[in-house]
């Protein structure tokens, strides 16, 4: 009953079903299995690869290696540390607690290992600096003063980080020896410092970004060479809300270990979330607001790259890549003549198209710097446009982002694009989402890009007729234009090294995403949410593909103890009032202008469906005792009948199934299908909902449209790879669809035949005035 209690308790931080041991302390029943390694071996062989990737990916983790340190004894004492083989129970323990890691994580298994080891061996360190050598000992005092302790120092100061470091540097004056030993070898003219040895050295594990600038400094000056510490910026160690709720999830799978393991006898942390947020009341960890000052800088400095300088550097990647195919068959000598070409091409390209580029006497080097800025402007405009993750887009190190393909045209017109990108929480699966013109335009660029890359002497990519299959082919890689960088496999692009000269050019701080990239989705729904005075958050929240709207208001809202000046509130609200104000009546012009054009197609004889054409014919019949309109051609009609239209409220939207025209304030708005409790609801806009709805229209186009997603719903219904409740869910939705087709297709032949029928009694009319 007790490990039932708990179960309930771990913040879902359980294994699913009960582990067991046998007399050796093996596990022999539910080894996870990307757990690789026999139970008893003490390195550690797990499959790390992402969930969708199609082979594995084997790291090893060497718990031979691992040494506990005793923070109370010198760093140079003999029993400084221990190794953990000579402490069994905490070793099998760490093995149990692996295996249930992987059975509750998913994503960056790597890191999350890695962590969820130095985790342990740091607590182990300071157990057994409080005299506990057994997991079974620990008592509820031991976690109620470390959850004390650990908000204000974190391990740094509870492990003594500092002070070990300090008797290093001592005793590396006097040994240089040590000093060599401890120097890096990264960097062969500035100093770096080897971690891995320094950490063997204090018996505590440190990363390479976590030693203080300085020790860096110090020991730069003990060998006499300059010191790498002043470019960069090393992680903070003070404690956040983030790593003290994940550091008590982790200490609570030790209480949650198979009998006969040692463990924890209680829960120590039974609210591990309420209880970071309740230590850390006002660190919400969310994204900084992007004024949108900033927001605009960063907008225009991509456009530039992405309109104004990418015809360039295409045309002289181009350029260097025949070079380089000239080279690999022997046709020139060396990679100097590519160089040349490089340089020329750029040189020429600049002169007939008088474009400046930001850049001073441009050299072959530089390709690769434009390159990249051209993969971190799309990036800026695809993840502000569509509210995407970096990773979904990028894929760093994971098998999914954007890829050759993503983007299908359904020809319908130069609009109509739909981007195909893995959502990487909530469903983890490809989805399909409308895309505007900006995204559509800066993922051309990247396949431009992707073009340039592919392996010398090859055709040009084409689109593979099957979308799934052309996902391995990523757009987020780039290589070096030499010989060697075509021959090796091609580099990741990094968003967070190689966006450093954009943002500098933009004016804009990189604080806001030195570490993450979500300003860019965080702005998508902010201006989304201030464009509109009556947003649907269900909307937004639906785009995101969040399984909650609680998921969705973290984008839209301040964490608690943000400065007014820099809250939502304040930097979007009124900033965006007179842009907004203008944005809105640009847009009236436009859906004016849209509703004529549709209204003059529907009298150019154009099969158009829904219910609101009739209304339309309705309106025309009274206007036609007038003989003025009669005699009208049919563009002048359709002004006519538009301006009538608008007077009386009716406005058009455009939906994926046809268009809405229902305005606020329309006569007939309570008789929408969507109307509930005094206004429209058109997010709630689907085939099914607007059948037969008064306000609807239906071009060609939309049927064309609903045809192609037809037949992905006839192809899904058929993929018996898929679970049967996605299977039927597409089978039911091809029912609503087809029936609304046929129904739609009726309605627009007996529209068309209505107007036939009016315009045949305006003959004698037009005959009677041909004949005068």
């Amino acid at each position: 009953m007790r490990r039932d209690k708990k179960s309930k308790l771990l913040d879902n931080q359980i294994v699913d079903k009960p582990v067991l041991i046998d007399e050796a302390g093996r596990l022999n029943a539910d080894r996870n299995p990307r757990y690789l390694s026999p139970w008893e071996n003490k390195i550690i062989d797990i499959d790390i690869s992402h969930q969708d990737e199609k082979t594995a990916k084997v790291r090893s983790f060497e718990l031979n290696k691992i040494a506990i340190a005793r923070i109370d004894k010198s760093c140079f004492a003999s029993n400084r540390t221990l190794p953990l083989s000579s402490l069994p129970d905490f070793q099998n323990s760490l093995k149990a607690g692996i295996n249930a890691t992987l059975h509750v994580r998913t994503d960056a298994l790597g890191d999350q290992i890695s962590q969820f080891i130095n985790n342990s061996s740091r607590l182990f360190s300071w157990l057994i600096h409080r005299g506990i050598y057994r997991l079974s000992q620990v008592t509820h005092q031991d976690t109620r003063e470390l959850a004390e302790l650990w908000p204000e120092h974190s391990w740094w100061g509870l492990l003594k980080y500092d002070a070990a470091l300090k008797e290093v540097i001592d005793a590396a004056k006097n040994d240089n020896t040590l000093a060599a030993r401890l120097r890096g070898t990264g960097n062969v003219k500035k100093l770096t410092v080897d971690a891995f040895e320094l950490s063997e050295l204090i018996g505590l594990p440190i990363a390479a970004n976590q030693v203080p600038l300085w020790f860096i400094d110090e020991l730069a000056e003990i060998l006499k060479c300059d010191s790498d510490g002043q470019n960069r910026s090393p992680r903070a160690w003070e404690a956040t809300e983030s790593t003290y709720a994940r550091l008590m999830v982790e200490i609570n799978r030790f209480s949650f270990l198979p009998d006969g393991f040692d463990m924890i006898p209680f829960l120590p942390y039974p609210n591990s979330n309420a209880d970071a947020a309740a230590r850390f009341p006002n660190q919400g960890g969310r994204t900084k607001n992007i004024s949108i000052s900033d927001a605009v800088k960063i907008f225009e400095e991509a456009l530039k790259w992405i309109y104004d300088y990418k015809p360039i550097i295409i045309e002289v990647a181009n350029a260097a890549r025949d070079a380089l195919e000239r080279l690999s068959n022997d046709d020139v000598k060396n990679e100097v003549h590519v160089r040349n070409v490089s340089v020329r091409a750029f040189n020429q390209a600049v002169a007939r198209t008088g474009c400046t580029l930001p850049i001073k006497d441009f050299k072959h080097s530089d390709l690769g710097k434009l390159v990249n800025m051209l993969l971190t402007a799309a990036f800026c405009i695809i993840a502000s446009n569509h509210g995407r993750r970096r990773n979904e887009v990028v894929g760093h190190n994971v098998p999914h982002g954007l890829y050759f393909g993503c983007l299908r045209s359904l020809g319908i017109s130069e609009t109509d694009y739909r981007i195909d990108i893995y959502v990487a929480k909530s469903v983890r699966q490809y989805v399909t989402f409308w895309c505007n013109n900006l995204v559509r335009d800066a993922v051309h660029c990247l396949e431009e890009l992707s073009q340039v890359f592919r392996p010398l002497n090859t055709p040009l990519k084409t689109y593979p007729s099957d979308q799934a299959s052309g996902r391995d082919d990523k757009l987020f890689l780039h290589r070096t234009f030499t010989l060697h960088g075509y021959k090796a496999a091609p580099s990741q692009f990094d968003f967070g090294r190689a966006s450093t000269w954009f943002f500098e050019l933009a004016g804009v701080s990189t604080e806001y995403v030195n570490s993450r990239a979500h300003p860019f989705r965080r702005i998508f729904g902010l201006l989304y949410k201030y464009r509109y005075d009556r947003f649907k958050l269900d909307a937004l929240s639906e785009h995101y593909v969040h399984v909650s709207y609680s998921m969705t208001e973290v984008y839209l809202t301040d964490a608690p103890g943000v400065e007014p000046e820099n809250s939502v509130q304040h930097l979007y609200s009124p900033a965006l009032e007179v842009e907004m104000a203008k944005i809105s009546a640009m847009q009236d012009e436009v859906e004016k202008e849209y509703l004529g054009d549709l209204i003059e197609r529907l009298l150019n004889g154009e099969l158009m469906g829904g219910v609101f054409p009739k209304l339309i014919l309705a309106l025309m019949k009274r206007l036609s005792a007038n003989i003025s309109f009669r005699t009208q051609n049919n563009a002048e009609k359709a002004a006519t009948l538009q301006a009538r239209l608008i007077k009386r409220g009716y406005a058009v939207s455009e939906k994926e199934h046809g268009a809405c025209c229902c305005g606020n304030d329309s006569p007939t708005e309570g008789r929408s299908n969507c109307y509930k409790d005094g206004e429209i609801h058109p997010e709630n806009a689907s085939a099914g909902k607007c059948e037969g709805c008064l306000h609807l229209l239906t071009t060609p186009g939309y049927r064309k449209h609903l045809e192609v997603e037809t037949a992905e719903l006839h192809k899904q219904q058929e993929d018996y790879s898929l679970p049967p409740v996605v299977r039927l869910k597409a089978k039911q939705d091809l029912s609503v669809i087809n029936n609304y087709l046929a129904a739609d297709e009726r309605v627009a032949i007996e529209t068309q035949s209505a107007l036939n029928s009016i315009i045949d009694r305006w003959e004698p009319i037009f005959f009677s005035k041909l004949g005068k």
